[in-house]
């Protein structure tokens, strides 16, 4: 006969059904939060029902009640006439028809209690675990029980026994449904009274793990109205809530309406001036997914409603990982790296004509052709930039951001793109045109043109210049690309060039059309003078940023380029492994073209690294199981394996007998900054053979991390291996 639906605030759905008797039935379904507050005071079902709930809620179970109540004939005519009049309101619709619903959803008789499995889908876990790990903190904004919530956060890693969870919750509010003025009293006093138990909860929790670390907030959705209303109050200052959440490592907010989602996000976003994600798959989640910076929706069996309204849609959570993790972090590079270099070449181009109308004397002569000024931006210097936007990457594989999600980081704190680094490349940009106007004029002056003997003009020397601008904002980029793949390489040889023939073409077109620039092409090359004017510059002007860039990887090198580093040693154990021998065929089904496959990469990453992160303590480890397993002076090794570690002397030396039928052994030495680092060294054994370490000569000793302050040696013998760290 009649709906009342679910919105951002009611937690609850009612209908009015006409029974075949002609009764009229109101029946809600809802959270049990709210369908409690509406039952009758006599209910004989309140306080079993209440049992089961929590028997289903530590199960994990989604849970929903079911309550119901009879209408008279008059009582729903007059209300329907009231609902309708509000149904169809222009103005406050949402408020008139809440008000209207609650002047029925009352005096419920209870019938029972649902309870549904929500299986989590495949990689929630991990994905929650990577995210976790990438420093990013996490809050579960949900509408189930508490219990529910926190077996669920449980299960997919959010949460764990090694954790101190903080719960603040309040019980159930009284339902009163009564114009007496005296309850009205009673109820502002009982919401004051509630506000203050919230605080103290919240600032008891701060002070008792003020010096912890590990810790987690599980919050109920009647705590969280007040807890908002206090960070409201604060102001931009942070409330209780914002205080004590930033040191918690996970946030579960449960029974929270799609309103107060909402609320948190913006709170969040807005107190602690962060970037946000929210990431949903129903109805009740689009509120929150337009707060947020970034939406994401998931298309499954809650409709569309949140992938319509959303930045970017997945089909499982688990995509969320390579959403952040991987493209998030390779998108924010590439996004920083097309900002500095176009602000990079255009100061260079442009900071020349304002040189040139200084020389000039401001005397308004353009020092550019008109033609080449317009195809700057457009054909010279827009390839290489647009495919290194497209495809330059840090590290080859996605499997090694999967292994140290910790390198997503980097773009928390902004690395890519920081006010020291754009200034860095303004002044490199200030330095090049400098160098690019002043070098040819100073080489050009008083010079004269071979062939005819004529002194060299404004626009040989606007030809030159133009020459140097252009190769050297190509190499520039070229010089930061970390991913050459063949289109990268082809296209930037083909941008370097694209002067050379435009310049053909063009100066040899009729000389009304190109004036100045008739033939100019043909006077330049061939002077000896014009070679060596753009090999100077481009060499000077190339220096600083090449010996900026060779020093920092050298001496300080970032986590992302000691990691690549690391990537780069697997890809050659790989290929050093399967290299087949002049007789031998590859196998059916190997990629005959010698590329190492994302998957080939990923299992031998994880056959060799083990944990997905890098061992973060001082000593030096050595695997030799298969999958690895460290070995401490205190373990116990397995039988065909022997570890001596030297405490004197810091030397570590394992000796492998010839049982098993193939031994790896990876070295990691301690690097700078207390971070340990992959050496590129694998030590392995075929049944009845001599030990072979790759790239390492027996009976040798090499220095493998020339590192400051830090030494790490290897020494290879006739049956065994021996690293020694100072």
């Amino acid at each position: 006969v009649s709906t009342q639906s679910t919105w951002a605030t009611r937690k609850r759905m009612s209908a009015v059904i006409k029974t075949p008797q002609g009764q009229l039935m109101l029946m809600c379904k809802g959270a049990d939060s709210v369908i409690y507050e509406r039952l009758t005071r006599d209910c004989p079902e309140r306080e079993s029902t209440r049992e089961h709930l929590r028997d289903f809620a530590n199960e994990g179970l989604r849970t929903l009640c079911l309550a119901q109540r009879e209408m008279g004939l008059k009582e729903y005519q007059d209300w329907n006439q009231r609902y309708l009049e509000a149904f169809t309101s222009t103005v406050n619709r949402e408020e008139k028809l809440e008000v209207i619903a609650e002047e029925v959803e009352k005096e419920f008789t209870l019938l029972g209690a649902t309870a549904i499995e929500d299986k989590l889908q495949v990689g929630v876990p991990d994905t929650i675990a990577k995210l976790s790990s990438a420093n990013i903190q996490i809050w579960v904004l949900t509408g189930d029980k508490v219990e529910t919530a926190i077996n669920i956060a449980m299960a997919c890693n959010l949460l764990d026994i090694s954790m101190t969870i903080e719960k603040v919750s309040l019980p159930d509010p009284p339902y009163i449904a009564t114009d007496d003025a005296r309850y009205e009293l009673l109820l502002r006093k009982s919401d004051e009274e509630r506000n203050e138990m919230v605080k103290k909860q919240l600032v008891d929790s701060y002070e008792t793990n003020k010096n912890g670390h590990n810790l987690a907030l599980v919050i109920d959705g009647y705590s969280l109205e007040y807890a908002l209303h206090q960070e409201r109050d604060a102001g931009t200052s942070f409330g209780p809530l914002m205080t004590f959440t930033e040191k918690c490592k996970a946030v579960v907010c449960c029974r929270v309406s799609p309103k107060q989602k909402a609320d948190v996000v913006k709170q969040v976003r807005v107190k602690k001036n962060v970037t946000t994600l929210a990431i949903g798959d129903g109805a009740n989640d689009v509120s929150m997914i337009k707060e947020a910076h970034i939406g994401v929706g998931i298309s499954g069996k809650e409709g569309v409603q949140a992938v319509a309204a959303s930045d970017y849609a997945v089909a499982q959570f688990r995509y969320l990982q390579q959403l952040v993790i991987i493209h998030g972090r390779w998108d924010f590079q590439r996004v920083s790296l097309v900002i500095l270099y176009f602000f990079y070449k255009n100061i260079v181009f442009a900071m020349v004509s304002f040189l040139y109308g200084i020389h000039s004397g401001f005397s308004g002569v353009n020092f550019w052709d008109d033609y080449y000024q317009s195809v700057w931006n457009v054909v010279f210097t827009s390839v290489p930039i647009l495919v290194v936007s497209l495809c330059d990457k840090d590290v080859v594989f996605q499997s090694t951001l999967h292994h140290f999600p910790s390198l997503y980081m980097d773009v928390q704190c902004g690395r890519d793109f920081t006010g020291r680094r754009f200034f860095y490349w303004m002044i490199d940009a200030i330095w090049c045109s400098l160098m690019v106007y002043w070098i040819p004029v100073l080489i050009f002056d008083s010079k004269t043109l071979d062939q005819d003997s004529k002194d060299i003009g404004k626009w040989e020397l606007s030809f030159t210049v133009f020459a140097c601008c252009h190769t050297i904002c190509n190499l520039r980029l070229a010089l930061i690309t970390k991913t050459w793949t063949l289109p990268t390489a082809v296209l930037t040889a083909l941008s370097i060039l694209s002067y050379w023939v435009f310049s053909a073409i063009f100066c040899n077109l009729p000389l009304s059309f190109v004036k100045e620039m008739y033939e100019m092409f043909q006077k330049t090359f061939t002077l000896g003078i014009f070679w060596h004017t753009l090999f100077l510059t481009t060499i000077i002007c190339l220096i600083p940023p090449t010996v900026q860039f060779v020093l920092a990887r050298l001496l300080v090198p970032t986590k992302s380029q000691r990691i690549a580093k690391f990537e780069a040693s697997v890809i050659r154990g790989i290929e050093m492994e399967r290299k087949p021998s002049k007789a031998q065929i590859v196998p059916e089904g190997k990629n005959k073209m010698g590329l190492i496959t994302e998957e080939e990469f990923s299992s031998y990453l994880d056959e060799f690294t083990g944990p997905s992160k890098m061992p973060s303590t001082n000593s030096v480890k050595i695997f030799v199981n298969s999958p690895p397993k460290p070995l401490t002076a205190s373990s116990v090794p397995d039988s065909t394996s022997k570890l001596t570690i030297n405490e004197e002397t810091k030397s570590v030396s394992t000796q492998v007998s010839s049982i098993a039928p193939r031994r790896r052994t990876l070295i990691w030495g301690n690097a700078t900054e207390g971070h340990s680092e992959f050496l590129g060294y694998s030590f392995s054994q075929e049944p009845g053979a001599s030990p072979e370490v790759q790239m390492c000569s027996a009976g040798t000793t090499h220095d493998l991390t020339r590192k400051r302050s830090t030494k790490t040696f290897i020494k290879t013998h006739d049956d065994f291996l021996a690293v020694e760290h100072t």
